[in-house]
């Protein structure tokens, strides 16, 4: 008797017109091309001409380029670009077509190069850049997109050559020149 409780639910399910429209829904995918011939980009569309699933462009030799999300022509999940050798360049989230989450960018050897958050468009946390070796080379709060806290500047061994408070983008003092 649950069995078949549980069949008759599935099937109802399945037939439901929002199940079937989205199964029906179709997704076309358009390619643009560079002069020679080698495809460019790759962009899922649906019927109503907006951009859905993952766009994704190319480089030249056919190397990934980019993949970035798309949900009902906007900008949401987290895009990667790459470098033309194939690399992973670096990850941007965005919702709802603006950057919200975080962002790395890296060096062609895989290390992080710059660490950052967004919030709703705007920089917010704490904003890390790093030398080549991975060291830190810079970290700079952020609220609302302006510099607000104290940064802090390193070289390349890790030492603190620099320490500088900031309210609402406006260096308010040196802390390293006390």
């Amino acid at each position: 008797m649950k069995k078949n409780l549980i069949f008759v639910l599935i099937l109802c399910f399945l037939l439901s017109p929002d199940v079937l429209t989205y199964a029906a829904a179709k997704v076309f995918v358009m390619e643009t091309y560079y002069p020679g011939g080698e495809v460019e980009m790759q962009i899922p569309i649906n019927e109503k001409g907006e951009k859905i699933g993952t766009v994704k462009s190319y480089y030249q030799n056919g190397n990934l380029k980019g993949e970035t999300p798309w949900v009902k022509n906007q900008l949401h999940g987290t895009a990667k670009y790459y470098y033309e050798s194939g690399e992973l360049e670096k990850e941007v989230t965005f919702r709802n077509n603006q950057f919200h989450g975080p962002t790395k960018q890296y060096y062609k050897n895989g290390q992080v190069m710059l660490s950052t958050y967004f919030n709703k468009g705007m920089q917010h946390g704490k904003t890390k850049r790093y030398y080549e070796n991975g060291q830190l080379e810079i970290e700079i709060p952020y609220r609302n997109n302006k510099k607000h806290g104290i940064a802090n500047y390193y070289n390349e061994e890790g030492k603190l050559i620099a320490r500088e408070l900031y309210r609402k983008d406006e260096l308010i003092k040196d802390l390293l020149a006390e």
